[in-house]
Formats: structure tokens, sequence, C-alpha cells
């Protein structure tokens, strides 16, 4: 505005302004060319690039005084850095070429310094970064409570070998990946006392044969406020006196390794070894009480010939419970185990170091029992999943399914299971099921899932109502691969053979509603299932049933239509057949709606 009096002044426009501004700063470089004497040409350049630099901090003085005119830059600093707090958790740092969350302070000044004045937002240090990041973040955290990953060994080594050692006193969470045998070293590394570390991860290279060990002497005893301990091919000793106060302890031995037991153990001889390592981890577990995860790979002790510690070890608070045993030793331990009901199990047995047979359910049961049967009024069993794919057994138990309104089931659990028995190298073979359905409070399961390996009548009629007879409430089947034609027959196969016999005598052999094989049954899945395979009368019968040229072979559609059929006049309820991934034609489709009430992906799948 012009001052009263006084003629108004014309303002140039900003282009005018600069332009005519910048022209007298470079009025000695614009005469010169590249032509020109090369002295000349660099002294004109130098004098260039001075000034672009000088633009180029008013430029940014600019853009700051700018951005202070948006809203967002009326955030007071102590909330901008809440939501970074947030922006950390969602968005972590993955590599040098992808930083995260690091790129907000790439926005502007005023975020940089926001963040580059919380140290707690450096807190987490991985080498994903490299190692110049670590150095920065490291410096940025000043004295804050930090966490430190390391996945990798070359180039860290040497700065882990540095840095470890300073930075003990304020690591919250320490985890290092990837041992070798030339970088074990790392492990000797600890120690000094770690004051606030909660949580310790170590983990040696899995392509390696060979088990590293954490000293009993580790941060000099001292880390008292440590948690949660995972170990990978490192073994500690059951009397380390870290292991006091632990919720959660999961420790994995190579299976390349025996540490429980060498090949030529003889539990009969007296070894003063074996029984102190054996007594030592239930001391250690004591000192534990509040322990919420126990899971333990090839590592569990054995039980020696005498001096064993007979005492009750109570884990109040254990929430999840796994173990894998090559030496068959897993029921020296569960027997002296107090656990709560609701514990999550998980069992998991590796065949190539015994010989399993269909008892060797019994190593578990007396424990499982009475863990299954006290709780079973309030919370039983709803499903059971067999798979005996990939040369395993592997059983499931949930307390759970998916339940409609009108107390229907829907669908099979999405959770994990409560219970889970894995027998590893394991042959095709249904054996274990009918020790386990025995003894299991199974009456009260409503979903049965069944994943077999082997050919469509690899399991016979009569093995699967010996196995699930007990389970009268199933109203969800799902039978996968094998053992599909067996199924098939039992749903027409009265369940007590003697009884049937006697009515055959007496002229009335059909079938009534409490003999048959899962009366309640409602729906029935049938999922890689050949209905084109042959089905061959089973060994009772006189008939071979390995022998594919067996004359009087008949298709599965054709054994399927009948036993529906049969199961139909017999009192049973109208299945609903849901066909997916299966090989079927629309033919057979439209057939089995003549039985059952049919569901259909469309799919025509040739069995491989």
């Amino acid at each position: 505005m012009a001052l009263k009096g006084t003629r108004p002044v014309a303002v140039p426009s900003p282009e005018e302004f600069w332009n005519s501004f910048v022209k007298p700063r470079i009025v000695r470089a614009l005469g010169v060319s590249h032509r020109d004497k090369p002295d000349l040409v660099m002294q004109a350049r130098q004098t260039i690039d001075a000034e672009l630099a000088a633009m180029h901090r008013a430029m940014c003085s600019l853009r700051a005084r700018r951005n202070t005119l948006i809203p967002i830059f009326g955030l007071p600093p102590e909330i901008l850095a809440r939501i970074f707090e947030f922006c950390v958790a969602a968005w972590p740092p993955t590599s040098w070429v992808d930083i995260g969350w690091i790129r907000v302070t790439h926005v502007c000044s005023i975020w940089r310094n926001v963040a580059l004045h919380h140290p707690s937002l450096w807190s987490d240090i991985t080498d994903r970064l490299g190692l110049d990041w670590v150095n920065d973040m490291t410096a940025r955290s000043k004295a804050v409570p930090i966490s430190y990953r390391q996945y990798g060994i070359d180039p860290m080594e040497q700065f882990s070998k540095i840095m470890i050692p300073h930075q003990l006193h304020r690591l919250r969470h320490l985890s290092i990946s990837g041992f070798r045998d030339d970088s074990a070293s790392i492990l000797q590394l600890l120690t000094s006392p770690a004051p606030i570390l909660e949580h310790l991860t170590l983990r040696g290279d899995s392509e390696i044969d060979r088990i590293y060990v954490l000293s009993p002497t580790a941060f000099k005893g001292h880390a008292p406020m440590l948690r949660r301990l995972t170990l990978s091919n490192v073994r500690i000793p059951w009397y380390s006196p870290i292991l006091s106060g632990l919720t959660n302890l999961h420790v994995n031995l190579s299976d390349s390794t025996i540490y429980e037991s060498p090949p030529d153990f003889d539990p009969s001889v007296d070894n003063a070894d074996i029984t102190a390592r054996f007594n030592q981890f239930f001391d250690a577990l004591r000192a534990m009480p509040t322990l919420e995860t126990l899971y333990l790979e090839n590592c569990l002790p054995i039980k020696p010939a005498r001096g064993a510690d007979a005492r009750i070890v109570s884990l109040p608070h254990l929430e999840s419970l796994h173990f894998l045993s090559k030496s068959g030793q897993m029921q020296d331990i569960l027997s002296r185990l107090d656990i709560p009901p609701s514990c999550r199990l998980s069992f998991h047995y590796d065949g190539r170091y015994r010989l399993l047979h269909g008892d060797s359910v019994d190593d578990f049961l007396p424990f499982l029992v009475p863990q299954t049967r006290c709780i079973a009024e309030n919370s039983p069993l709803l499903t059971f999943s067999v798979n005996l794919e990939k040369h395993q057994a592997v059983f499931k138990f949930w307390r759970t399914c998916q339940i409609s309104a009108n107390d229907i089931v829907v669908s099979r659990p999405r959770t994990s299971p409560d219970i889970t028995i894995t027998f590893l190298h394991w042959m095709f073979c249904i054996e274990p099921v009918q020790p386990l359905c025995a003894a299991l409070p199974v009456e009260s399961l409503r979903v049965l899932v069944f994943r077999g390996g082997g050919r469509t009548d690899d399991v016979t009629s009569r093995a699967w109502i010996d196995a699930f007879g007990w389970c009268q409430a199933v109203e969800h089947a799902v039978i996968t691969g094998g053992g599909v034609g067996g199924f098939s027959r039992a749903l027409a196969t009265p369940m007590d053979p003697e009884k049937a016999s006697r009515k055959r005598d007496d002229g009335t052999s059909f079938l009534t509603l409490d003999e048959l094989f899962l009366p309640s049954l409602r729906l029935l899945e049938l999922e890689r299932v050949d209905f084109h395979a042959l089905v061959y009368p089973e060994e009772e019968d006189g008939a071979n049933s390995d022998d594919r040229n067996w004359p009087d072979g008949v298709e599965f559609f054709s054994t399927l239509k009948d036993h529906l059929r049969t199961r139909s006049a017999g009192g049973g309820l109208r299945l609903t057949l849901a066909i997916r991934k299966c090989s079927i034609d629309r033919r057979q489709i439209e057939a089995l709606k003549a039985l059952a009430r049919v569901t259909w992906d469309g799919l025509t799948v040739i069995p491989g």
C-alpha cells in the first residue's frame, strides 16, 4: 500500500524480481562457454553451484514457513510423537530399501526434529537396515531401553562384539540368528548383567549339524526381568539361573542330533549325569511358577534307572504345552506335571528313532484322559481331525466348532486345536485311533475330519466302526482321499456284527437306527475323491483288497449309492453331500441327488 501523498510504486512479480536479482550475482559466468579455457569453465560452474546451494537453502526455508500454515502443524510435538509411535508399530523397517516408518522423517524438518528429539522412536534396532543405520539408531535412542535384532552375521559380527557388551545394561529384547561354527563367539559376549532384559532369542544356523551351548554363567546369572526365552539349536543347562521366573520357554534342538539319548543308551545302567539332568529339569520348572508356554523339542531328559525325583511339579498358569520326543520318555515327564485342564496340548513322536505301534498312544493316555474328562461337562470335545497323509499320523481335538442358533453344526473350527498328537514317519495306519476314542470322552464330538493318503479302499468298514463307533453325536464328517470306500460301506454296516448275524439267521437283516454308524450324521463333505475308482470286497468277505485285478471291483460311485439307499432304509437322516475337488461327472451328480441333498463345486479334478 502506498503512503498518503506519494505515488504508488509498482511491485515486480516474483519471477521478474528473482531474475533481476540473480543475474548480477552470476554476471561473470554469463559470458563463459564450454569452448573457453578449462579454468574459466570450472570457475563459472563453481559460482553457479554456490548460488544454487544458497537458493536451495532459501527455498527450504520458504517451504518450512509455508508448512507452518498447514493445520496439521498446529499439533503439539508430543501429539505428533505419539502418532509416530503408531507408525513405528504398524510400519517397521524391513531392509535398507524399505525403511518403513523412518520415511515420515523425510516429510519436513519439523517432523524430523520431533522424531530426533524422541529417543524411544529409535529403540527398535535391526541389522536389516545396514551397519550405518544400526549406529545411527543406537545413538539416537540415547539412554532408553532398546531392542536389538540381528538376522545375519557378516558384516555385523565385528559390530556386535563392540555393541552388545556395551548395551546389555539397556537391552529389553535381544534376538540373534544364524550362528555358525566360526561365529558362536557371539554367545560369549553375554557376560555382563542384563537388568532389564525381558525377551532373549538365540537361533543357531539350521543348516549346520551342531548344537551350541549357552553358558550357565550368561549375564553373570543376573537377568531378573527375563520372561521369554527362545532357543533354537542352542542348549542351556537346566541349572542355569536365568531360567528362574520365565513365563515362556521355547527350546528346539535339531532333529539330526539326539540330545535326549544316544543310540546305545541303556536306561538300566546307573548314570549320575542322567540322574542329575533329569532332576535339574524339574528343579528348573519349579523355579517357573508363572510359566504360561512350555515348548520343548528333542531336549527332554531321560528318566534314570534310579534316583529320579518323584515329586509333582505344579504349573497352574500353563496355557500351552508342546513336546517332541524321539526317546519315548514323554510319559516319565508328563506323570510328574500338574497343569490346568484348559492347557493346550501338543505331543509329537518321531518314528525314526522308535518303533511305533497302535499302542504307542499308551505313553500319554494316563496323562491325557484325566485332563480331558475333568472338564468334559463344561467344555467337551467337539471336533476330531485325523490326518494320515505324508507318512505321519496327526490327531487333533478342538473344544469348539461353528454351531448355528438352532444348535446345528455349520462348519469346522478356525482356531488352533486344543490337543494335537503327531506320530512322525508313520506308515498309513488307523490303529491308534481306536484306543484314543475308547479312552477319551468322544461321545460329545460333533465334527469328524479324516484325511487319508492311500487308496479309496485302504481302510475297511470294520476299522472305521472300531475307531469311530463311539462318536454317536457326530453331525458333520469331512472325508478326504484314502479310506472313503470303507467309510461309505460303514454307513450301511451294523455296529454290532453279532447282532446282525442273529438277525440274518432270523430272516430280518434290515438295519435299524440304533445300529447305524454315526447315527446323527447330517452333512458329509467329500474332498479329493475319485468317484470312478474301483472298490473291491473287503478281506473278511474272502477277497484280497490289494489285488487291483479282482473281477468284482465296482466304481466307488455305485457303492456309495447302494450304501446311502441302505442307510436311508434303516432310518438314517437324509444326508447333505458336499462334493469338493473330486473326480466326478454331472451324470453321477444327478444320480446322487435322488438319494441326498447335493452341493458341488463344479470342478472335475483328474486324480493324481
